[in-house]
């Protein structure tokens, strides 16, 4: 990380835990109250549907300037990049979308859908340029005895732009955080459709005790020329038992390969050996702060054959995340995580070892006015440990106005920067350092049409 973004990183991560008065009662001796409870406007914008609704359908749609101040190295292919990139100035922008969820349970069968149309348009000087963004998932569980569970999934994307997930997340190691288009961190054209299937299977065999399994895989179909359609796939199979309401040990055992389509030598395997533990509680000083951790291993395996110093030893690693939550009032949520792991992403050949903090702190100011905060790092080497590394920081801030329940006026501050090291080979015309920031003003609207 460079020198100048520690002092951004700090003051991020001291605001996400700083103090607050409590005051409002405490739900039960050891949990917050509800979101429900915490967050009682939910009648003004912004603050949510219906919980226990079984579907929803919601249009929203916003109207920006922005001004944006881009610094791009080494860029090729100029084609490819995002007209904001090419210089820094003032642009106009408008976005729309149309999201629906539906969560319905019949019997020992539950089912979820979840589906997104958005469209993110932009003028910069007189150079109008639309980005499209569909998304898809479904979830079937299946109850199949009292103790035997069953879950199905799958997701389809389809996206215009392309973005480097340099960070790992919460969902799972490999998942690539595609579900949510950002045209703020989308920088690189290249269309692609994504393909995700998993499967789950639970058994417990005591109250204290289960047994579970899981299979995913995962394909980048690129529709450009130039780009290389990618894979990957894992399994896992594990034991749990828990030792007190707080602390569990974690048994177990699972296998990641990805794969594209110019890799020359061996796919690139990893294998997760999943032997520590999860824990999980609110802390004795505060009722309402938790912590939760889990920890565990992993071991690479991959060789290139076209370089000769590539090393077909296994690597053994040690991976774990932290998770750090604080509820100030009634309104107010702070979050510092930590995440340690070997991730694939595409248009990778080796996995990245990497290391990633992040803090997040939100929450009303008054009945009106909201402010969320949110802050990342990732530092982390591909291939092997301490070399071809790269480092990466995102943050934003984010306040808004409530003029009613279905208007707002908004503004929004970013800040993204990566740099790649010199051994990383990367697609043509994808910038090899960038440092960016920018600003949004404008007015937005979420209208519920099925609630």
């Amino acid at each position: 990380m460079k020198k100048h973004h520690l002092p951004v990183v700090l003051c991020l991560c001291a605001a996400a835990l700083m103090p607050a008065e409590v005051s409002a009662q405490l739900i039960g001796s050891n949990s917050p109250p509800p979101e429900s409870v915490r967050r009682p406007y939910r009648g003004l914008f912004g603050g949510g549907g219906d919980p226990t609704a079984s579907q929803s359908l919601t249009l929203s749609a916003s109207l920006f300037g922005a001004y944006d101040d881009n610094v791009t190295a080494d860029v090729t292919g100029t084609d490819r990049v995002d007209p904001r990139l090419q210089r820094s100035g003032q642009y106009y922008g408008a976005s729309a979308s149309l999201d629906y969820s539906l969560a319905k349970t019949v019997e020992r069968v539950s089912f979820g859908l979840t589906s997104g149309a958005a469209a993110n348009g932009y003028d910069v000087d007189g150079d109008r340029n639309v980005v499209p963004h569909l998304h898809a998932t479904g979830s079937i569980g299946i109850a199949v005895s009292p103790r035997t569970t069953l879950q199905f999934d799958q997701q389809a994307i389809y996206s215009r732009y392309y973005r480097f997930q340099l960070f790992p997340s919460a969902l799972g190691p490999d998942d690539d955080g595609a579900l949510l288009g950002d045209p703020d961190m989308e920088l690189y054209s290249r269309t692609t459709l994504r393909y995700g299937v998993g499967a789950g299977f639970t058994h417990r065999l005591s109250s204290r005790s289960a047994l579970n399994a899981s299979y995913h895989f995962g394909y980048v179909d690129s529709q450009d020329e130039g780009y290389q359609d990618w894979k990957n796939q894992g399994a896992a199979i594990g034991y749990t038992r828990q030792m007190s309401s707080h602390a569990a040990v974690n048994l177990g055992y699972g296998y990641r390969v990805a794969e594209s389509a110019k890799a020359d030598g061996r796919p690139r395997e990893i294998h997760d050996i999943n032997v520590g533990m999860s824990y999980g509680r609110s802390l004795s000083f505060s009722r309402r702060t938790s912590l939760r951790f889990s920890t565990g291993s992993a071991i690479m395996v991959s060789q290139n054959l076209t370089v000769a110093e590539s090393d077909p030893r296994a690597r053994f690693r040690l991976v774990g995340n932290a998770v750090l939550a604080h509820e100030m009032g009634r309104t107010w949520t702070a979050n510092l995580a930590y995440n340690r792991g070997l991730i694939f992403r595409e248009d990778f050949d080796d996995p990245f070892e990497a290391d990633a903090l992040s803090a997040e702190i939100s929450g009303l100011v008054t009945r009106r006015f909201d402010v969320s905060i949110v802050a990342s790092w990732s530092l982390a080497s591909v291939g092997q440990a301490g070399r071809n590394q790269h480092d990466a920081f995102a943050g934003s801030a984010h306040a808004r106005y409530a003029l009613s329940r279905f208007l707002a006026v908004y503004a929004r501050y970013i800040y993204y920067t990566y740099e790649f090291g010199e051994d990383i080979p990367l697609e043509p015309g994808l910038a090899r350092s960038l440092d960016r920031q920018g600003v949004r003003v404008g007015l937005t609207t979420s209208i519920p049409l099925i609630r």
